[in-house]
């Protein structure tokens, strides 16, 4: 999917480039774009613009109520303010087509990180009993999406409730966000392999990159 590859137009553009210098071409099977012909190039630009001018509206309708097809619920910006001015325009067309399309409201509850920060979650999540340990997902240890201001921790508020990270995997599914997350190309941390991680979208996926390049 496009969406997988890369953000913003010029994001596409610059992997595109990339792979031409290395005589790789790039073809996407869910959009049907072959690179190597003149038709295939016109509809990359064309998907990305959208995909970009889609994001870049929803920044705005999040920041100019007047904007909305219906007003959000106060929202705290406190951990939205903090991350990546990119990745900031993301979350917020993420939270408002939350609220727009399923009536679902995302309570903010992690932006950027110190690695100190980071190591002193690690070392408080180390002390929990293992049967806490079990039921709670464990920060990383000093490196993580957080420090780069390009990971967002949240909780949906489903009919006035909060779904937490020890409700069950099937209940986080079932609210719907999980189209809206892949829609925007995020890595939600329901399918991380070895830290089941339900409140946490990051742009991993995006950029290509694991924890250690945020470094």
């Amino acid at each position: 999917s496009l969406s997988r590859f890369g953000r913003t137009l010029s994001d596409v553009l610059e992997f595109i480039e990339m792979l031409e210098k290395n005589k790789v071409e790039f073809v996407s099977i869910k959009e049907n774009i072959d690179m190597s012909n003149p038709v295939g190039k016109l509809m990359l630009g064309l998907l990305g613009s959208v995909n970009q001018f889609e994001i870049d509206a929803d920044a705005r309708a999040f920041d100019d109520p007047t904007l909305q097809n219906q007003p959000l619920p106060p929202i705290s910006l406190t951990f939205i303010d903090s991350l990546n001015p990119d990745f900031q325009k993301i979350i917020k067309s993420f939270v408002l087509r939350c609220w727009e399309q399923l009536a679902i409201e995302i309570v903010p509850t992690s932006g950027y990180r110190s690695g100190a920060t980071q190591r002193e979650m690690r070392r408080k999540w180390e002390a929990l009993p293992k049967e806490e340990q079990d039921k709670t997902p464990a920060p990383s240890d000093g490196i993580s999406f957080h420090n780069a201001g390009l990971a967002f921790d949240f909780n949906p508020k489903v009919d006035g409730t909060l779904i937490t990270s020890k409700a069950p995997k099937q209940e986080w599914i079932s609210s719907g966000i999980g189209s809206i997350i892949s829609q925007l190309g995020l890595k939600w941390g329901i399918d991380f392999a070895n830290n089941y991680d339900p409140i946490h979208v990051d742009m991993s996926s995006i950029l290509g990159w694991s924890a250690v390049d945020v470094e």
